[in-house]
């Protein structure tokens, strides 16, 4: 087994939150799912799934602030900003809603 701060625990717990989770929109529950456990270990015997609570508790929590934080620093920097909604939505019915830093730094 990987120690929790081994690179390729970290590498696999990321991929499976930011592809199948948030960019799949895949439920929480996925990584409980015991296919989708046996599936991880054939990918990698050594991967320690990441439990739901630390999911849901502390990495999507932090991963939520660490993108707040990009956004207010990025918002910071900006001279101007244009904000533009769309009020069309994909298949998913999700709505979009952009940033654009309209700052001419030449």
């Amino acid at each position: 087994m990987y120690s929790p701060n081994h690179a390729r625990q970290i590498g696999l717990e990321k991929t499976i939150i930011e592809y199948l989770i948030i960019e799949l929109s895949g439920p929480l529950s996925l990584i409980e799912r015991p296919a989708f456990i046996k599936f991880m270990q054939h990918v990698d015997s050594r991967f320690t799934m990441i439990s739901r609570r630390t999911l849901s508790c502390t990495t999507l929590p932090n991963l939520y602030s660490k993108m707040v934080n990009g956004l207010t620093s990025f918002c910071s920097m900006a001279t101007f900003m244009s904000l533009t909604l769309d009020v069309w939505t994909d298949r998913r019915q999700r709505a979009y809603f952009a940033l654009t830093d309209t700052n001419d730094n030449k």
